[in-house]
């Protein structure tokens, strides 16, 4: 079944076009390899400690991959995006933890209330993650 969306130019059309060397050099390579590349871009502002992100591993996640990454502003903001993704997801956890998987309280045994909001925080986290490349 062929792919819907628009076609996307050959890394000879791009050039034929005028586009920039280094999009031609990532159409290629993508090309040979069958999946996007993605070229490190210089940054575009100074990235800083959003407000709010508190929990140590989303802290280091977001230190880590601000120093060793340049990134657009799009790209900045899907970081943060998947910080705070993480935070959610681990405070989640703790709260899992303390109170345990099974609230037995009422008339039937239930699972855990944020048991779902883990999975999904974990679920967009990981997501977002792959979208800036980082997962291969």
């Amino acid at each position: 079944m062929a792919k819907s969306g628009p076609k996307r130019l050959t890394a000879m059309q791009l050039q034929a076009r005028g586009a920039r060397p280094d999009r031609v050099k990532a159409r290629r390579a993508e090309e040979r390899h069958g999946k996007p590349t993605f070229l490190p871009l210089p940054a575009v502002r100074e990235l800083t400690l959003p407000d709010g992100l508190t929990h140590p591993d989303a802290v280091a996640l977001f230190r880590h991959v601000r120093t060793a990454y340049n990134m657009e502003l799009i790209g900045q903001s899907v970081l943060v995006q998947a910080c705070f993704a993480l935070q959610r997801a681990n405070e989640c956890r703790e709260v899992i933890d303390r109170d345990g998987l099974v609230d037995a309280s009422g008339p039937k045994p239930t699972a855990h209330v944020l048991l779902g909001a883990e999975r999904d925080a974990r679920a967009l986290y990981l997501r977002l993650l792959d979208r800036l490349g980082l997962l291969d």
